[in-house]
Order: structure tokens, then sequence, then C-alpha cells
């Protein structure tokens, strides 16, 4: 059992290593982003441990875990499932593809837009704030780079591969329905 471990690790290590030199940038992009999670953790570990527990990292903390365990509940099927037909896959597909679609909408780019003119007390400027005139505004603008970031991912990945198996119908219904419970979460839970 520990040959099999280490040899998995040691592919792993190898198959990092491949992935560094043929994609250089992407893998320093990755390692940055790393070290800031891991700078902001020892940051936050250290004013826990010193005393400094303030209500916002408490309310960090119970967000995070509330995450935690909703994406792990939401995990629990994909153990139990061997196998779905391709149809059914592609209708979830769909349905997760019009979740995204609502969130990136009703939850980041009309907050954004709202948190922008509230800031420049300008309706118009509200949609294109940029990060440049303070810290106030990195809030509305990572909302929008967020729900960007969010579209790009549905137009150019889950929509074309629910596409590829001649079931578009299907996972276009499994869109507008998943859509369509995402508008309703927003409009009850606020």
């Amino acid at each position: 059992m520990q040959a099999s471990s280490d040899k998995l690790q040691t592919s792993l290590i190898a198959e990092i290593k491949a992935h560094t030199k043929q994609q250089p940038l992407a893998a320093a992009g990755l390692s940055f982003a790393l070290l800031v999670v891991v700078t902001l953790l020892i940051q936050s570990s250290i004013k826990v441990s010193t005393g400094e527990f303030t209500q916002a990292i408490a309310y960090a903390l119970l967000g995070g875990m509330a995450g935690f365990i909703t994406t792990s509940l939401g995990a629990l099927p994909a153990l139990f499932l061997s196998s779905i037909p391709r149809k059914m896959e592609d209708i979830m597909l769909g349905m997760a593809a019009g979740m995204m679609l609502a969130a990136s909408a009703f939850s980041l780019l009309l907050p954004g837009i709202e948190a922008g003119e509230a800031i420049t007390n300008h309706a118009g400027l509200g949609a294109g704030v940029g990060l440049s005139s303070g810290m106030a505004l990195a809030y509305p603008a990572g909302l929008g780079l967020a729900a960007g970031a969010m579209l790009f991912v549905v137009s150019h990945e889950v929509i074309p591969e629910t596409h590829r198996n001649g079931h578009q119908t299907s996972a276009t219904i499994g869109l507008m329905i998943g859509f369509a419970i995402m508008k309703v979460l927003d409009t009850t839970l606020g």
C-alpha cells in the first residue's frame, strides 16, 4: 500500500513539474495566489491566537464554515452515483449553468452597480467603477469581476459541454429551470 502511495505522489510531482515547464506564467500566477492565501491564513491565525478575535473574523469563520458544510453536502451524492446517463448529466450541467447565470446577474452585477452608484453618487458611473479611485470602489469592481468570470465559465465551458452530445434541448431546459430556481431563491431569501 505504501509503494502505490509513493508512486502516486511521485507521479503527481512529475505532472506538476511538466505543467510548470509548459505553462510557466500560469504556474507563477497560481504560486502567487497560493502565497497570498497562506499569508492571509497565517495573519488570521496570529490575530486569533493573540486574542484579536473581532466580530468580522467571527462572521468570516461562520460564513466559511457554512460554505464548507453546504458544499460538502452538495458533493455527497457524487460519492454514491457511479454513473448517470449522459442526458441527465447534460440536464444537470444546464441547471448549474442557469444558476450561475442568475447568480452573476442578480447577486453580483446588480449589487455591484448599486454599490458603485452609492459610492459615486452618479447612476452612469455606477456601472463603470474602476479600482483606481480608492478601496471603497474595490467592492463593486470585485463583484463585476466575479460576475464576468462566472459568465465566462458558463459561456465558454459549461454550455458547450452540454451541447456536445445532442442533448441541446434538454440542457437548455435545464438551464432555464436552474435560472428560475436561482431567481426564486434570490427573491425569497433576499
